[in-house]
């Protein structure tokens, strides 16, 4: 039996749900070279989201997804026009970074994240 060596990249899932327009997209941001990405994202929900009334469209969740299972479902991805399901592999920037580290409200967190724009190059 031959063995197949799996990549073990490990990736974090992000979440957005429009309710506006009833589309859920997922990013799945490769964690190598994004752990402060994640960290200031994860600090920046958490800081605008004691002060919502209603809850962020954003979700970030805990645990990492090997890069296989990542793979099967950008492959297959059920899509409008824009991908369900995509992988993040562009190291965001420290400047991305900053602006997500000074963000306090939903409106400017809204308009760095909206529709995976932050992981735009």
């Amino acid at each position: 039996m031959a063995w197949v060596e799996l990549s073990t990249k490990p990736y974090v899932r992000f979440e957005e749900f429009n309710d506006h327009e009833g589309e859920e997209w997922n990013f799945f941001i490769n964690k190598f070279g994004n752990e402060k990405f994640l960290e200031s994202l994860k600090n920046a929900l958490d800081r605008v989201g004691k002060q919502e009334q209603y809850e962020l469209p954003y979700k970030l969740y805990d645990g990492e997804i090997p890069e296989y299972e990542v793979d099967i479902l950008v492959k297959y991805t059920p899509s409008g026009y824009m991908d369900t399901f995509q992988a993040v592999d562009i190291c965001v920037s420290d400047d991305i970074i900053s602006k997500l580290d000074a963000t306090n409200s939903r409106e400017d967190l809204e308009n760095l994240l909206y529709k995976g724009r932050v992981f735009e190059e």
